[in-house]
Parts: C-alpha cells; sequence; structure tokens
C-alpha cells in the first residue's frame, strides 16, 4: 500500500511568516499544517503544488464584514463569503447587525446566520454581536460568549436609525464584557457633532456629494475615541476601535496603550488608499462612514501602519447597490452608508505594500496574525505547524486590473475600478482545501465553519 506522508506539499515558495520570508516547503495533512521544510526535504504527498516563483501567505482573517442580516445589505452571507474566497480571504468576522427595527435578539441572529453558514459558506465565519439598547440584551452577554462569541459592537453615531448607544448604556456594556472577559468593537464617531452638522447642511440646502465630508470632520473621530478609551480603561474593559480614518485616532489609542491600555486600532485598505475625491466620483457609491479622507490623512496612517501602531486591517465589506443608494442622488444625507471591498483587500494591500517596499511579514501581520491572536481564533493567522492549512499563493508578477464587473455579489461596482494591481491571488486553501486555483473560484458553497472563539482577548 502506497502511503504519503502528506496529503499535499507546496514546494518551492518564499513563505512569510511574522517575522521573516523564507524558501520553504509546507507539508498538509488532514486540514492542518503538519511540516515546514527546506525545498525537496518533505517527502511524497499526493498532490503537489508547485510554488516556486511565488509567495506563499497565510490565509486573510478580514475581522470587518457586512451582510446581509435583516438589514438593507443586497448580498446574503454565502455570496459576501465567496467573494472573500475569491479574494485570498480563507475567514470572516461578520457582524449580526440587522437594521434596528428588527426586533431578533443576538442570540436569534447569532443562531439563524451561523446555521446559514454552516450549510453554504465556502470559508470560515464568526461573528461579532452588536448590542442593541434594549432591555434584556446586556443579559444575553454571558451566552453568547458561551456559545463562542466573544466580541460585541456599540456605536457611538447613528441615532437618527437607532444604532447609536447612549453613554449610560455604554458604560454598562462595557463594565459587562469587561468583567466577562470580552472585548467591545466600537465605531468611533461623535454622533451628537455629526447630526448637528447635517442639520446645518440640510437647512442651507446643501445636499450634494461633496457636502458630505463637513458633517464627518476629523474631531468627531478624536472625540469618540478619545471618551470610549476613557470609560474602557474606568471599567477594565478590553477596546478594539474599528476603521479609524484619521492619524490623531492612531495617536489616542497608542498613548492608551502605552499607559498600560488594552486596545488595539483597525483601519480599512480604503483609508490608506482611497482619498475623498472619490465623492465627485461616485456620489453616494461612495459615502461610507467614517469618510474617505484625503492623502495627508492616507500618508499618516501609512506611517502607522509602518511604525506597528495599526493592528489589523479590514475591508468593513458592505454592500450596497445602485438602487439601495439611489435616495443620495436626490440628498446625499438620505443615502446608506458603506460600499464593497472585501473581494479587493488583499490584492490592493499586497499592492502597496509592494509599491511602498514595506516588509511581507508586516503585511502577514495585519492581515492574518493580530486578527487571529485578538479575535480568539487559535488554529489560524500563521503558517505554522498544527495550524490549519489556510494559505494563498500569490504570483508577485501577475498584473490585473480591478474591473467592477468582476466583482462577486450584487453591488455591480468597486471603488477601485480601474485600477491596476501587481501580485494575485492565484491559489487559495481553505483546512488544505483548494478554493481558487488558477485565480479562478473553484467552491462557491459549503464546506465552511462556524468558529466558536475563547473569550480574553491577547
Amino acid at each position: 500500500m502506497d502511503v504519503k506522508a502528506f496529503d499535499l506539499v507546496v514546494t518551492g515558495g518564499d513563505v512569510v511568516t511574522s517575522s521573516a520570508v523564507r524558501r520553504l516547503d509546507v507539508g498538509v495533512r488532514d486540514g492542518l499544517i503538519a511540516a515546514l521544510g527546506a525545498p525537496g526535504t518533505l517527502g511524497e504527498a499526493a498532490r503537489v503544488i508547485d510554488a516556486a516563483g511565488k509567495v506563499v501567505l497565510p490565509g486573510v482573517i478580514d475581522p470587518h464584514v457586512h451582510c446581509r442580516i435583516h438589514s438593507h445589505h443586497v448580498d446574503d452571507l454565502p455570496t459576501v463569503l465567496e467573494a472573500a474566497a475569491a479574494g485570498g480571504v480563507t475567514t470572516a468576522l461578520v457582524h449580526l447587525l440587522p437594521t434596528a427595527t428588527v426586533q431578533a435578539t443576538p442570540l436569534d441572529l447569532l443562531e439563524e446566520f451561523r446555521d446559514l453558514g454552516r450549510r453554504e459558506a465556502p470559508i470560515d465565519f464568526s461573528f461579532h454581536a452588536w448590542l442593541p439598547e434594549r432591555p434584556g440584551t446586556l443579559e444575553q452577554i454571558p451566552e453568547l460568549l458561551a456559545a463562542g462569541i466573544p466580541s460585541f459592537k456599540l456605536f457611538c453615531a447613528y441615532k437618527s436609525i437607532g444604532r447609536m448607544a447612549s453613554d449610560a448604556f455604554l458604560i454598562r456594556a462595557m463594565d459587562t464584557i469587561g468583567r466577562r472577559g470580552g472585548v467591545l468593537l466600537v465605531h468611533a464617531e461623535d454622533g451628537e457633532l455629526i447630526d448637528a452638522r447635517i442639520a446645518v447642511q440640510r437647512a442651507a440646502g446643501r445636499n450634494g456629494p461633496s457636502d458630505y465630508r463637513w458633517t464627518h470632520p476629523h474631531e468627531a473621530e478624536w472625540i469618540a475615541v478619545a471618551k470610549t478609551l476613557g470609560y474602557a480603561r474606568a471599567a477594565g474593559c478590553p477596546l478594539y476601535v474599528v476603521h479609524v480614518s484619521t492619524p490623531r485616532g492612531v495617536d489616542l489609542i497608542e498613548d492608551a496603550r502605552r499607559d498600560g491600555q488594552r486596545v488595539w486600532a483597525e483601519t480599512c485598505v480604503q483609508y490608506l488608499e482611497l482619498t475623498d475625491e472619490l465623492l465627485t466620483r461616485w456620489g453616494p457609491l461612495a459615502k461610507i462612514s467614517p469618510p474617505l479622507r484625503d492623502a495627508a490623512a492616507n500618508e499618516g496612517l501609512w506611517r502607522h501602519l509602518a511604525a506597528g501602531r495599526i493592528d489589523a486591517v479590514g475591508s468593513d465589506h458592505s454592500p450596497h447597490s445602485r438602487e439601495t443608494k439611489a435616495a443620495g442622488y436626490r440628498d446625499i444625507f438620505d443615502a446608506w452608508y458603506g460600499a464593497p471591498g472585501v473581494q479587493t483587500l488583499l490584492p490592493v494591500m499586497w499592492d502597496a505594500f509592494c509599491r511602498r517596499a514595506l516588509p511581507l511579514p508586516l503585511l502577514a501581520r495585519v492581515l492574518s496574525e493580530a486578527p487571529a491572536r485578538i479575535f480568539g481564533l487559535e488554529h489560524k493567522g500563521a503558517i505554522a505547524p498544527g495550524l490549519d492549512a489556510d494559505l494563498v499563493i500569490m504570483d508577485p508578477d501577475r498584473e490585473v486590473e480591478l474591473r467592477s464587473k468582476d466583482q462577486i455579489g450584487q453591488s455591480g461596482y468597486t471603488l477601485y475600478e480601474g485600477r491596476r494591481v501587481r501580485g494575485w491571488p492565484v491559489t487559495t486553501l481553505r483546512r488544505g482545501e483548494i478554493l481558487v486555483d488558477g485565480g479562478a473560484l473553484r467552491r462557491r458553497r459549503g464546506g465552511g465553519r462556524f468558529l466558536a472563539r475563547r473569550s480574553d482577548p491577547a
């Protein structure tokens, strides 16, 4: 009987860890990374993938994804995770975030969408639970933790659509989460300042796309970051600030971290690579929150990222279509927030890292290792024996033009339309199974696992 040492060997590639790039073979057995070794030393395998001339990254973990969860998003959970897989994402953390009028509890939503994902998701997944300010919500936190959901979401903005948490509720939630060993994700923009400015613009008849920027000033982020840092410190609650869009926002987080606070900064690829000029081109399709900033803010965030002060980079994928954004063509303030981005996260970040000559281990840290560590994904995030064989093989020389028509889902657009990127995910493995081969998505539905996660983030 011919028994092979491995189910699969990826041979001859430059393997990226969080600290180095080394020419290694990767041996896979039973969905796990079983061994790493010098090229040609691992022995026989049932299948061999030749990665010579290519770079092998750990599968991307997108910590910030939205889909249609009784909400206005146009794509359901399986479709969004298909788009993720096509772009080299092998694990996604999805927000359980319905519209505020939906009365389902966080536990109800977890059960419904966990079951849907188990049936149809092509990649592994877990959830962040939004905590609506209603009686009984905070009492569900222990049950959510027991079910493997240790991360919770609150908003400092969006009062008009019922998502903005009062300060009292924010404090109570932090106290409960801190005592139970969870982590709070916060959308840090000051809703009072934003709403006051929207009222000024509307009263003056200034409701075009270019009038949107003034309503979400940098100061709105700084105020909310400072407030939530103070509350979290008093409560002893670990804090993860999502989609930080200003350099000073990162400064505030870094100052708190130096002072011993457990806090992490996430930014998104669009705040690094896109500017508010796109509001003129795309109108409401480019309306996101926080808004796109200017080139100076982009550069400031890149400096923070290069210095290790930004922990993770996500997509904040929020799939809306021209139809669901249509009200914004009449009045920008009536358009829904958000734009798609999970499928382009890795290609755009890879291209940007190469243009800036930044080290690939840093890319692996912000796209894989840090999200795994912060959110309790114990078998994910790196290329090491014993971890899941989630791998992305990048062809560093392949150039691709990003086009709206190539994006999976009903949004029908990408804000990167026409951009050429150098470097492309040509093969993606999820626990050793090939999802993308030759740059084409082969596995569209099924096979993904719900990941129950531990509490007490590292």
